[in-house]
């Protein structure tokens, strides 16, 4: 209930920046614990924000705001560092670093540094580096330097692959496919549209129109 708590010598202002509501928070390692019920275990130069956010061996990371939110990884916190997220649900980035979630729920970043996922829900980049996910649902990025435009059930499991609409699913290298069709049924992932080749452009629509001029 005090305006000022003083540690190592340096006062902090607010007292539930950093305890009443905090569970289990630490303020050591130039750390800054935000509002709400907020942990921190071994993280250096972090600040944390929102509900149940969670900060665990990194560095220079910082949860926003959200709920139930997690930043975490194995052994030397130095190996994990500038990564964050701004927002949303039950969010976690984990063994990788300079990768960011903006938001949405349930979204994951495992073992894939540099990486990005804006926002949606259920969506993933594990196991690659440089993947990006704009939103959608059960979207998947897990090639290096693949990309999932937006849409449902997508995946861009190889290098340099795109997927955009729903169901397109690329496992060969620098192929882009889109897809339009949603199959039998759309809340599933049935009825894919695969990639058949390296460096395959492929679209699967039922109506195809182009344009030259207006």
């Amino acid at each position: 209930n005090t305006d000022h708590i003083w540690h190592n010598g340096k006062m902090v202002r607010g007292a539930t920046s950093i305890g009443g509501t905090n569970v289990d928070g630490e303020l050591r390692g130039n750390n800054s614990l935000g509002g709400g019920n907020a942990n921190m275990t071994g993280a250096t130069n972090s600040t944390t924000g929102g509900t149940g956010a969670s900060l665990q061996s990194t560095a220079n990371a910082i949860i926003a705001a959200g709920e139930s939110n997690l930043i975490t990884g194995v052994g030397d916190p130095t190996l994990w560092i500038n990564s964050g997220i701004v927002g949303g649900q039950s969010n976690a980035i984990t063994n990788s670093k300079n990768a960011v979630i903006g938001g949405g729920y349930q979204n994951v970043i495992t073992d894939s540094s540099s990486s990005f996922i804006g926002g949606g829900d259920g969506n993933q980049a594990t196991v690659a580096g440089a993947a990006v996910v704009v939103g959608g649902t059960n979207n998947k990025a897990n090639g290096n330097r693949g990309q999932v435009l937006g849409g449902t059930f997508n995946e861009a499991n190889a290098f340099a692959a795109t997927a955009l609409g729903l169901k397109a699913q690329i496992t060969h290298n620098y192929a882009f496919l889109i897809n339009t069709l949603p199959g039998a049924d759309v809340n599933t992932d049935s009825d894919p549209f695969n990639s058949a080749s390296v460096s395959e452009f492929g679209v699967r629509c039922d109506n195809v129109r182009i344009f030259t001029n207006l």
